[in-house]
């Protein structure tokens, strides 16, 4: 188990998230090899390595959007009708909302009785940058 302190950002500077001046992540090195998660397995290469108080900058390969996260749903769908309704009663091209399952999509197309959304991670196909020191080895802080 090792702690750090790090912070997230996109490559043009924007931070996705930062640990607190007090907060450490408490995690097993290694682990993301079973996550399968490309941006745990990057986590992981950063903390490899450095001794305590080192710090290390590295970036993440890039997820790939898929195919299979574009869906083209009636308008007459329960889920359609829904996020319709919270749009203000019209789902525009590019309006970014929360389907049921917590999870963001993008609308693609709106079409008169289908509506295309993509339900692909909004960081897919970007390089995601991470800025880790660690603070100690052993049991959480």
């Amino acid at each position: 188990m090792v702690n750090v302190k790090f912070v997230c950002k996109t490559l043009d500077g924007e931070v996705l998230h930062a640990s607190g001046d007090d907060e450490v992540l408490t995690f097993e090195v290694g682990a993301g090899n079973f996550v399968g998660n490309p941006l745990f397995k990057g986590f992981d290469e950063a903390v490899k390595g450095l001794t305590v108080g080192q710090s290390r900058t590295i970036q993440s390969a890039p997820m790939a959007k898929t195919d299979d996260m574009i869906f083209r749903v009636p308008k007459d769908h329960e889920e359609i009708q829904r996020l319709t309704q919270e749009q203000g009663g019209e789902l525009k091209p590019g309006a970014v909302v929360v389907l049921a399952n917590g999870g963001p999509a993008e609308i693609l197309e709106a079409g008169d009785d289908y509506v295309v959304i993509d339900a692909n991670h909004p960081l897919a196909e970007q390089t995601i940058e991470f800025e880790v020191e660690l603070v100690s080895i052993g049991d959480s802080q």
